[in-house]
């Protein structure tokens, strides 16, 4: 059984919410193209999420095939899979983020290839910030 189902239905705030439920110590971040190639410059700055108020249908350029309507998110799922999936079945760029009183961080590394159960724990145990924002 699925831990959370990803629907184009739903509002990316309302993903954030489920997902971080699950999974306390994380979050989710989505990004336009254009903030993503900007983030990876290496050139530095602020980068911005999109609204959490859009539905992810709202911002998909396509429906993925029939067979991919759906995406499912469980405890065993690779950060580095799940921002994967996110690309291919809806478009958009995802990023798993946490934080750490004001500092706010993106997945790296070796917590790339962590299951998203085992990344929440080592979060918790290094005394990250439970229910890190939207964006």
């Amino acid at each position: 059984m699925a831990d959370i189902g990803i629907s184009r239905r739903k509002l990316l705030r309302t993903i954030h919410n489920e997902f971080q439920e699950k999974y306390p110590y994380l979050g989710l971040a989505f990004f336009t193209e254009a903030e993503w190639t900007k983030a990876r410059s290496g050139k530095g700055g602020t980068i911005k999420c999109l609204p959490g108020d859009k539905k992810l249908a709202e911002l998909c350029p396509a429906p993925p095939p029939k067979d991919e309507r759906e995406l499912s998110i469980r405890g065993n799922t690779l950060v580095q899979t799940l921002e994967d999936n996110f690309l291919k079945m809806y478009g958009l760029h995802v990023q798993v983020t946490y934080r750490k009183g004001d500092k706010a961080y993106y997945t790296s590394g070796d917590n790339q290839t962590m299951n998203l159960a085992n990344l929440n724990k080592k979060l918790e145990a290094e005394g990250f910030t439970k229910n890190p924002p939207y964006c």
